[in-house]
């Protein structure tokens, strides 16, 4: 019987003969499924073939929970490689660049000068994996001040500080409701769910009473950009956060690992009925 870090991991199954999952719940009602309440799932207790989905929440070191699984003889649907690839921007963002805004990577700090003599204000600027939980302070500057208190900020705040600084072209999105105190504007932004190139879900990343709709031509523009992502990068699991533009022009905002992606207002069933449908289509 294959151990399990109890700490890590509370269940461990095959969702179907070629698919494993490995859970934990994470008490965040968006990230959190219920597979044994939809599926009829088969408890891993001896040897398996299937590939695994992780779903315990964000993963601190990837390349060691990867390994633990491998020496039980099971492999993460994403590879190493592919997980770094997806979740860092240096690392994706030249692939796919003429689709998201332009974008400059800082080994350090920059100045305000340095800054300056690249863009022009507002910018957005990001950490190289994530912002702090959309809090506009720390991550839209319009004005010199502004990005000297994100600077100070930055130094001693705990999901920032051990980041690079990213700082990026600021795009108006089209807005779905007024925007709030302190926190990002609610826009017309969607997260897709993708399985080797295809896709599983589309949902509205924002939770709001103000429902996004998609027309055909959003559709077929948004499909048409994800087969390129995937024909580019080849992650097997991915999420690509898109977002339209006061220009009716849709534009990529973020990728990452799906196996740490929260559900935004996709439908969890669905989703994962469609994969199971899918099953393994190929594995790079």
């Amino acid at each position: 019987m294959i151990e399990i870090e109890k700490d890590r991991i509370e269940d461990l199954f095959e969702i179907t003969s070629e698919i494993s999952v490995a859970t934990k719940r994470v008490n965040v009602s968006s990230y959190d499924f219920d597979f044994r309440a939809y599926f009829q799932v088969k408890t891993i207790i001896g040897e398996t073939r299937s590939n695994l989905i992780l779903r315990i929440g964000a993963v601190n070191n990837y390349e060691k929970v990867y390994n633990y699984f491998a020496e039980a003889g099971l492999y993460l649907i994403n590879s190493i490689e592919q997980h770094n690839k997806i979740s860092l921007l240096p690392n994706w963002y030249e692939d796919i660049k003429e689709f998201t805004p332009r974008s400059r990577i800082f080994e350090t700090l920059p100045t305000f000068g340095q800054i300056l003599n690249e863009f022009e204000f507002p910018v957005f600027l990001k950490g190289e994996r994530q912002t702090h939980k959309h809090k506009k302070e720390l991550c839209v500057a319009e004005n010199k001040s502004q990005f000297e208190n994100i600077l100070m900020a930055w130094k001693t705040d705990p999901i920032l500080n051990w980041q690079k600084m990213i700082v990026r072209e600021f795009v108006d999105l089209k807005p779905i409701e007024n925007e709030r105190a302190n926190q990002l504007k609610k826009s017309f932004e969607v997260r897709v769910f993708v399985w080797f190139g295809k896709i599983l879900s589309i949902g509205q990343y924002w939770e709001s009473e103000n429902r996004i709709q998609l027309n055909r031509i959003d559709e077929n523009k948004i499909t048409e950009m994800v087969e390129i992502v995937y024909e580019k990068l080849l992650v097997p699991f991915m999420v690509v956060d898109f977002g339209k533009t006061i220009h009716d022009e849709w534009i990529i905002i973020e990728l990452n690992d799906a196996q740490e992606s929260g559900y935004a207002m996709n439908s969890k069933l669905n989703l994962w009925n469609n994969l199971v449908n899918l099953g393994c289509i190929s594995k790079q």
